[in-house]
């Protein structure tokens, strides 16, 4: 369906109704990965200033091991197994602004601390891996229903016996780390998208593709606003891939368990209702005839490149300006695995993708390119 609908330019999608508020509230906790850890002088506080918790560790009766070995001595709360994984949970925070603030402090092993927050159930939170993939590296990690991605991560290590102060501020719109007074992460947090969308344009035969994915169990409906676009009546023809099953597939013994179905469009304004079906991909086909100030995103491929594709470990990008480049990486279900802002020319550490193919983009004023990136 994709490569049958392709247009020559890129056309700007503005999101609007399809955006969800998703605060991040849960349970507090705290975890190790191969390494003995001591933690203490757990707070979290509201935006008001007013305590949510807090524990000097006169005992662990706030807290719910899952793993490893957990003990309280002296005020200090501490994680004694070498074992991966050792998790203890707290206290579950229902505000979507709070600051959780903690002293932690390695004793022994080859990695560093875990901080966990909007801990749902053992499946389903958030950590804050610092000094993970052998104490070379800090990183953001978010699991859903037990399979983890890397939300943004950095270079850094920990020190063995020193104490250090962090502090996870979250709120709505964002989510800021600090490791000893010093921003390390901050995360976009503002919503999760209901459709994924895009919308690329035909110059020659003036065509525009809008590609629309719903993987929703319930269908959506979306107000389409064509900018550009004379309010002359427009046709086309819709193609729509859908199923009530989500994980219905076509095999050798039925080909045509699944198939899209195309049906013509007639006399749509530039502004319509179009009803998403669940499950479903849908691709319209507008013939946009007359086309006033529609704004192509066109993609300079001489001054914006991502090489070597396919990759291994890392990945470079090239720009032409002093600027930072910011870049993000997706599943081909469109769910964000990694963004960061770099440096012209700098590397993107790619050691925490799983080999595959993913869409990568990168931004640098102006200029966008967005391509398949193949790990190997």
């Amino acid at each position: 369906m994709f490569s049958t609908n392709i247009g020559t330019v890129s056309i700007p999608v503005k999101d609007t109704l399809n955006m969800v508020s998703n605060p991040v509230t849960g349970s507090v906790g705290l975890g190790t990965w191969s390494t003995v850890a001591d933690y203490s002088n757990i707070i979290v506080k509201n935006s008001s200033n007013t305590t949510l918790f807090s524990d000097q560790f006169a005992n662990s009766s706030n807290w719910t091991p899952s793993s490893g070995t957990w003990s309280v001595a002296g005020g200090i709360y501490s994680q004694t197994a070498t074992t991966t994984d050792c998790r203890s949970i707290a206290k579950n925070i229902t505000d979507s602004t709070y600051t959780y603030s903690l002293k932690a402090r390695k004793v022994s092993g080859s990695e560093g601390f875990l901080i966990i927050f909007g801990y749902k159930d053992a499946n389903n939170f958030y950590w804050w891996n610092i000094g993970g993939w052998g104490n070379t590296k800090n990183a953001i990690e978010q699991c859903i229903d037990g399979s983890k991605s890397v939300l943004t991560s950095t270079a850094g290590s920990v020190n063995t016996n020193q104490w250090y102060d962090v502090k996870i501020e979250i709120s709505p719109s964002k989510i800021l780390f600090y490791l000893d007074n010093v921003l390390i992460h901050a995360i976009d947090n503002t919503t999760s998208l209901k459709l994924y969308t895009s919308a690329t344009l035909d110059e020659a035969n003036n065509k525009l593709f809008l590609k629309v994915i719903n993987p929703a169990n319930s269908a959506v409906v979306g107000n389409v606003d064509l900018k550009g676009v004379d309010n002359n009546l427009i046709s086309g023809e819709a193609t729509v891939l859908s199923s009530n099953d989500p994980l219905i597939e076509n095999s050798l013994s039925n080909e045509n368990n699944i198939v899209p179905v195309t049906s013509a469009i007639d006399s749509l304004s530039s502004n319509f209702n179009y009803t998403f079906k669940a499950n479903s991909v849908t691709i319209l086909q507008l013939n946009t005839s007359v086309i006033n100030s529609v704004t192509p995103l066109k993609k300079n491929e001489s001054k914006l490149k991502i090489y070597p594709n396919p990759a291994h470990n890392s990945v470079f990008v090239q720009g032409y300006e002093d600027g930072k480049i910011s870049v993000k990486i997706s599943s081909l279900v469109g769910q964000t695995i990694l963004t960061d802002k770099i440096n012209n020319g700098s590397k993107i550490d790619l050691s925490v993708l799983d080999p595959g193919i993913y869409i990568m983009e990168a931004k640098e004023g102006n200029n966008v390119i967005s391509t398949k990136l193949i790990k190997q």
